[in-house]
Protein backbone atom coordinates (compact mmCIF):
# COMPACT_ATOMS: atom_id res chain seq x y z
CA UNK A 1 0.00 0.00 0.00
CA UNK A 2 2.71 2.46 0.90
CA UNK A 3 4.58 1.71 -2.29
CA UNK A 4 1.40 2.31 -4.26
CA UNK A 5 0.74 5.63 -2.44
CA UNK A 6 4.21 6.90 -3.36
CA UNK A 7 3.59 6.13 -7.03
CA UNK A 8 0.33 8.05 -7.01
CA UNK A 9 1.94 11.04 -5.30
CA UNK A 10 4.84 11.03 -7.80
CA UNK A 11 2.46 11.01 -10.71
CA UNK A 12 0.54 13.95 -9.21
CA UNK A 13 3.77 15.92 -8.83
CA UNK A 14 4.71 15.25 -12.47
CA UNK A 15 1.27 16.33 -13.64
CA UNK A 16 1.56 19.51 -11.55
CA UNK A 17 4.96 20.34 -13.07
CA UNK A 18 3.51 19.98 -16.61
CA UNK A 19 0.68 22.39 -15.89
CA UNK A 20 3.13 24.88 -14.39
CA UNK A 21 5.23 24.81 -17.56
CA UNK A 22 2.15 25.54 -19.65
CA UNK A 23 1.28 28.44 -17.37
CA UNK A 24 4.80 29.87 -17.72
CA UNK A 25 4.62 29.60 -21.52
CA UNK A 26 1.26 31.37 -21.57
CA UNK A 27 2.62 34.18 -19.39
CA UNK A 28 5.71 34.55 -21.59
CA UNK A 29 3.51 34.62 -24.72
CA UNK A 30 1.30 37.32 -23.22
CA UNK A 31 4.35 39.37 -22.24
CA UNK A 32 5.81 39.02 -25.74
CA UNK A 33 2.53 40.22 -27.26
CA UNK A 34 2.52 43.22 -24.92
CA UNK A 35 6.17 44.05 -25.69
CA UNK A 36 5.62 43.73 -29.44
CA UNK A 37 2.52 45.91 -29.21
CA UNK A 38 4.46 48.57 -27.32
CA UNK A 39 7.27 48.41 -29.90
CA UNK A 40 4.75 48.74 -32.75
CA UNK A 41 3.14 51.77 -31.11
CA UNK A 42 6.57 53.29 -30.43
CA UNK A 43 7.67 52.71 -34.03
CA UNK A 44 4.47 54.25 -35.37
CA UNK A 45 4.98 57.26 -33.10
CA UNK A 46 8.60 57.54 -34.22
CA UNK A 47 7.63 57.40 -37.90
CA UNK A 48 4.94 60.03 -37.33
CA UNK A 49 7.44 62.30 -35.61
CA UNK A 50 10.01 61.67 -38.36
CA UNK A 51 7.43 62.48 -41.05
CA UNK A 52 6.46 65.68 -39.25
CA UNK A 53 10.14 66.60 -39.00
CA UNK A 54 10.66 65.88 -42.71
CA UNK A 55 7.63 67.98 -43.64
CA UNK A 56 8.78 70.92 -41.56
CA UNK A 57 12.36 70.69 -42.82
CA UNK A 58 11.23 70.41 -46.46
CA UNK A 59 8.85 73.35 -46.13
CA UNK A 60 11.49 75.55 -44.53
CA UNK A 61 14.16 74.62 -47.07
CA UNK A 62 11.88 75.06 -50.11
CA UNK A 63 10.48 78.35 -48.83
CA UNK A 64 13.93 79.77 -48.01
CA UNK A 65 15.26 78.85 -51.44
CA UNK A 66 12.21 80.24 -53.27
CA UNK A 67 12.60 83.53 -51.40
CA UNK A 68 16.29 83.65 -52.25
CA UNK A 69 15.55 83.06 -55.93
CA UNK A 70 12.83 85.71 -55.86
CA UNK A 71 15.33 88.21 -54.50
CA UNK A 72 17.79 87.33 -57.26
CA UNK A 73 15.18 87.60 -60.03
CA UNK A 74 13.03 90.61 -59.08
CA UNK A 75 15.33 92.31 -56.61
CA UNK A 76 17.91 93.31 -59.20
CA UNK A 77 17.08 96.52 -61.02
CA UNK A 78 19.71 98.20 -63.16
CA UNK A 79 19.87 101.83 -64.25
CA UNK A 80 22.11 101.30 -67.27
CA UNK A 81 23.95 98.71 -69.32
CA UNK A 82 27.29 99.29 -67.58
CA UNK A 83 25.70 98.59 -64.24
CA UNK A 84 24.03 95.51 -65.68
CA UNK A 85 27.28 94.20 -67.19
CA UNK A 86 29.11 94.68 -63.88
CA UNK A 87 26.51 92.67 -61.96
CA UNK A 88 27.53 89.53 -60.11
CA UNK A 89 23.97 88.19 -60.23
CA UNK A 90 24.57 85.17 -62.44
CA UNK A 91 20.98 83.93 -62.31
CA UNK A 92 19.56 87.22 -63.60
CA UNK A 93 22.24 87.37 -66.29
CA UNK A 94 21.58 83.77 -67.24
CA UNK A 95 17.91 84.56 -67.80
CA UNK A 96 18.76 87.74 -69.71
CA UNK A 97 21.18 86.02 -72.07
CA UNK A 98 19.48 82.65 -72.53
CA UNK A 99 15.78 83.43 -72.91
CA UNK A 100 14.51 84.53 -76.36
CA UNK A 101 17.67 83.61 -78.25
CA UNK A 102 17.38 82.79 -81.94
CA UNK A 103 17.75 79.12 -82.79
CA UNK A 104 20.73 79.37 -85.13
CA UNK A 105 24.37 78.33 -85.28
CA UNK A 106 25.59 81.36 -83.31
CA UNK A 107 23.34 80.73 -80.33
CA UNK A 108 24.81 78.73 -77.49
CA UNK A 109 22.72 76.49 -75.29
CA UNK A 110 19.43 77.70 -76.75
CA UNK A 111 16.60 77.39 -74.25
CA UNK A 112 13.39 76.29 -76.02
CA UNK A 113 10.11 77.84 -74.94
CA UNK A 114 6.91 76.10 -73.96
CA UNK A 115 3.71 77.19 -75.70
CA UNK A 116 0.24 75.71 -75.85
CA UNK A 117 -1.61 78.95 -76.64
CA UNK A 118 -3.08 80.21 -79.90
CA UNK A 119 -1.97 82.87 -82.38
CA UNK A 120 -0.20 86.06 -81.36
CA UNK A 121 -0.32 89.58 -82.74
CA UNK A 122 2.46 92.14 -83.20
CA UNK A 123 3.10 95.16 -81.04
CA UNK A 124 3.40 98.23 -83.29
CA UNK A 125 4.82 100.38 -80.50
CA UNK A 126 7.71 98.01 -79.72
CA UNK A 127 11.17 99.54 -80.23
CA UNK A 128 13.23 96.39 -79.69
CA UNK A 129 12.13 93.91 -82.31
CA UNK A 130 12.24 90.14 -81.91
CA UNK A 131 11.05 87.33 -84.14
CA UNK A 132 9.28 84.55 -82.30
CA UNK A 133 9.47 82.31 -85.37
CA UNK A 134 13.26 82.16 -84.90
CA UNK A 135 13.04 80.94 -81.34
CA UNK A 136 13.19 77.24 -80.62
CA UNK A 137 9.85 75.80 -79.56
CA UNK A 138 9.90 72.79 -77.25
CA UNK A 139 8.04 69.70 -78.40
CA UNK A 140 6.50 69.48 -74.94
CA UNK A 141 6.80 70.71 -71.38
CA UNK A 142 9.49 68.16 -70.52
CA UNK A 143 11.85 69.55 -73.18
CA UNK A 144 11.21 73.14 -72.08
CA UNK A 145 12.21 72.49 -68.47
CA UNK A 146 15.70 73.09 -67.16
CA UNK A 147 16.82 71.58 -63.88
CA UNK A 148 19.35 72.79 -61.35
CA UNK A 149 20.16 70.40 -58.51
CA UNK A 150 21.58 71.72 -55.26
CA UNK A 151 23.86 69.17 -53.62
CA UNK A 152 24.18 69.48 -49.83
CA UNK A 153 27.59 69.39 -48.22
CA UNK A 154 28.49 65.84 -47.17
CA UNK A 155 28.63 65.15 -43.43
CA UNK A 156 31.13 62.34 -43.91
CA UNK A 157 28.60 59.85 -42.56
CA UNK A 158 26.51 57.84 -45.04
CA UNK A 159 23.64 57.47 -42.58
CA UNK A 160 23.49 61.18 -41.85
CA UNK A 161 23.80 62.02 -45.54
CA UNK A 162 20.55 60.15 -46.15
CA UNK A 163 18.83 62.63 -43.81
CA UNK A 164 20.00 65.71 -45.72
CA UNK A 165 17.33 67.47 -47.80
CA UNK A 166 17.61 67.00 -51.59
CA UNK A 167 16.70 70.25 -53.32
CA UNK A 168 16.15 71.00 -56.99
CA UNK A 169 15.03 74.00 -59.06
CA UNK A 170 13.14 73.61 -62.34
CA UNK A 171 12.51 76.51 -64.73
CA UNK A 172 10.69 76.99 -68.01
CA UNK A 173 9.40 80.02 -69.91
CA UNK A 174 6.52 80.97 -72.16
CA UNK A 175 6.34 83.81 -74.73
CA UNK A 176 4.08 86.80 -74.12
CA UNK A 177 1.11 87.80 -76.23
CA UNK A 178 3.19 89.52 -78.94
CA UNK A 179 5.24 87.73 -81.59
CA UNK A 180 7.78 90.56 -81.94
CA UNK A 181 8.37 91.38 -78.28
CA UNK A 182 9.80 89.79 -75.14
CA UNK A 183 7.61 91.89 -72.87
CA UNK A 184 5.10 89.66 -71.13
CA UNK A 185 7.25 86.52 -71.13
CA UNK A 186 6.28 84.29 -68.22
CA UNK A 187 8.93 82.48 -66.20
CA UNK A 188 7.97 79.48 -64.09
CA UNK A 189 10.24 78.53 -61.19
CA UNK A 190 9.56 75.27 -59.36
CA UNK A 191 11.45 74.56 -56.12
CA UNK A 192 11.27 71.02 -54.73
CA UNK A 193 12.73 69.61 -51.53
CA UNK A 194 12.75 65.93 -50.56
CA UNK A 195 13.54 64.19 -47.29
CA UNK A 196 12.83 60.50 -47.02
CA UNK A 197 9.58 59.81 -48.85
CA UNK A 198 8.25 63.34 -48.36
CA UNK A 199 8.44 66.00 -51.10
CA UNK A 200 7.39 69.66 -50.79
CA UNK A 201 7.10 71.89 -53.86
CA UNK A 202 6.65 75.64 -54.40
CA UNK A 203 5.69 76.95 -57.86
CA UNK A 204 6.32 80.65 -58.51
CA UNK A 205 5.49 82.65 -61.63
CA UNK A 206 7.14 85.84 -62.92
CA UNK A 207 6.48 88.03 -65.94
CA UNK A 208 8.87 90.26 -67.86
CA UNK A 209 8.51 94.00 -68.41
CA UNK A 210 10.87 95.95 -70.68
CA UNK A 211 11.76 99.49 -71.64
CA UNK A 212 14.93 101.37 -72.60
CA UNK A 213 17.78 102.51 -70.41
CA UNK A 214 17.96 106.28 -70.09
CA UNK A 215 21.20 106.84 -71.94
CA UNK A 216 22.17 109.56 -74.43
CA UNK A 217 23.89 106.93 -76.55
CA UNK A 218 20.96 104.52 -76.47
CA UNK A 219 20.30 102.89 -79.82
CA UNK A 220 17.76 100.13 -80.15
CA UNK A 221 19.79 98.49 -82.91
CA UNK A 222 22.94 98.02 -80.82
CA UNK A 223 23.81 94.46 -79.84
CA UNK A 224 26.44 93.22 -77.39
CA UNK A 225 27.73 89.76 -76.56
CA UNK A 226 26.55 88.12 -73.36
CA UNK A 227 28.56 87.98 -70.15
CA UNK A 228 27.49 84.53 -68.95
CA UNK A 229 26.98 83.19 -72.51
CA UNK A 230 29.59 85.12 -74.53
CA UNK A 231 28.46 83.81 -77.93
CA UNK A 232 24.90 85.05 -77.49
CA UNK A 233 23.77 88.56 -78.38
CA UNK A 234 21.37 90.87 -76.56
CA UNK A 235 20.14 94.41 -77.06
CA UNK A 236 22.56 96.63 -75.21
CA UNK A 237 20.12 99.33 -74.13
CA UNK A 238 16.99 97.30 -73.51
CA UNK A 239 16.09 97.19 -69.85
CA UNK A 240 14.62 93.96 -68.46
CA UNK A 241 12.69 93.79 -65.22
CA UNK A 242 11.05 90.70 -63.78
CA UNK A 243 7.88 91.04 -61.73
CA UNK A 244 6.55 88.46 -59.30
CA UNK A 245 3.02 87.22 -60.06
CA UNK A 246 2.66 84.80 -57.16
CA UNK A 247 2.39 81.07 -56.64
CA UNK A 248 0.68 78.76 -59.11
Amino acid sequence: MKHGDRTIIYRKIRNHRGSSLITVLVVITVLMVIVLSVLAVSYQYFMTQATDMYEQKCRETAYSLSQELKGEIVGKKYNGYEEQAASTNELWMYLRETIAQDDDSTAVNVWPYYDDSGERKTNDSEDYIYDLSKWKKASGLAEAKRYFNLKPTSTGDDLLNEELPLTSVCMYWEPGKYSNSVSGIRLHVIVSCQMGDYIYTIRDVYHLETDAYVDPEADNTTYVHGIVNPLTEIYKYQRWEWCYDGEE
